[in-house]
């Protein structure tokens, strides 16, 4: 009998050590995925990058020359030129109404700017206490940052009339400096890879630049074209709006899809309608002005340019990955 009681003991404890073992494994295994998400490297960004934002808001104040006060007062508002000044200014109903879409947009941005920098404040000191959650904080901030700083950046540089009015240097510097913090970021999760995000806001951002650079000519030719009554635009004038409104659209895609690890398939056909519209606008042109259209400047070029490689780079990324789904799938017997 006392045998049989040991044995009972014996084979009742084995589950018991083998449920405290699984326990255990479990445990491990959470502390390790807890140090792999790096919380501290997340919330340290999702700080960096509000502490950035804030800067921005009153890095005006330092600046001798602010193409954005120029752009949205035309003139130094309440704290110099500072975005913050302008952003009060605007809740306080004392800059001019908007009296166009490009004037409401560049109002609806600079709120945007001033309300992603109070919000990544909010998100830094959340991040500190959010464990895993601080990866998802810090990126949301971020790309709300990036957005309203460089939606804002580049309608400034799409009213400029001249190169020194054509960069909002606070702006643009909050936008540099929150992207190199994504870049990390996105460097940190992927393990050295899915920079190719990074190339692809390249290119977008380079085939924005060519439409709206002031020595561009299709510049000269955007201001003429949107201070005419849409009756009264021709196909060549149709072209070349809906190659502003596809590029201007590419670059918030790729903005917002930043480190992204799918999508790439959509990636390549916003490419490849980028490639269209410039193609039929400088073919229009080119028809009407002849070679000249092409050889005075570097302009279509570059919108042309950038958005091949664009097109390239995302259409082998869908096959590269494409392939690698088929290697994953399991063989039919």
């Amino acid at each position: 009998m006392e045998f049989s009681v040991e044995g009972a003991l014996v084979c009742g404890g084995a589950p018991q050590v083998r449920v405290r073992r699984e326990t255990e494994v479990l445990l491990e295994k959470k502390v390790l995925e807890r140090r792999r998400t790096h919380p501290l490297f997340y919330a340290f960004c999702c700080g960096a990058g509000a502490l950035l934002a804030v800067f921005g808001l009153f890095a005006g104040m330092l600046l001798p020359h602010s193409a954005a006060a120029m752009a949205v007062a035309g003139r130094d508002t309440m704290m110099k030129s500072s975005l913050f000044g302008m952003a009060a200014e605007l809740l306080r109903g004392s800059l001019p109404q908007a009296d166009s879409a490009y004037s409401f947009l560049l109002q609806l941005f600079l709120a945007a700017a001033a309300g992603s920098a109070a919000f990544a404040l909010g998100c830094s000191v959340l991040a500190f206490a959010a464990g895993r959650t601080a990866r998802t904080l810090a990126g949301l901030s971020m790309t709300l940052t990036l957005v309203s700083f460089g939606g804002f950046s580049a309608l400034v540089l799409l009213g400029a009339e001249t190169g020194k009015a054509a960069l909002s240097w606070d702006a643009l510097f909050v936008f540099f400096g929150t992207l190199l913090l994504r870049a990390a970021c996105i460097f940190v999760r992927r393990r050295g890879r899915g920079i190719s995000g990074l190339f692809l806001l390249l290119f977008s951002a380079a085939a924005y630049a060519g439409l709206c650079l002031p020595s561009s000519l299709f510049k000269q030719e955007l201001i003429m074209v949107l201070s005419l009554p849409p009756v009264l635009w021709e196909k060549k004038e149709i072209a070349l709006v809906v190659l502003l409104a596809v590029t201007a659209l590419g670059l918030c895609l790729s903005l917002l899809r930043l480190g992204a690890q799918k999508g790439a398939p959509m990636d390549a056909v916003r490419f490849f309608l980028q490639c269209a519209a410039a193609a039929a606008a400088i073919a229009f042109y080119a028809v009407e002005d002849g070679s000249a259209f092409l050889t005075e400047s570097f302009s279509p070029l570059l919108v042309s340019g950038a958005a091949l490689f664009g097109l390239v780079l995302s259409a082998g990324l869908a096959a590269m990955r494409a392939a690698e789904k088929k290697q994953k799938r399991p063989k039919r017997p």
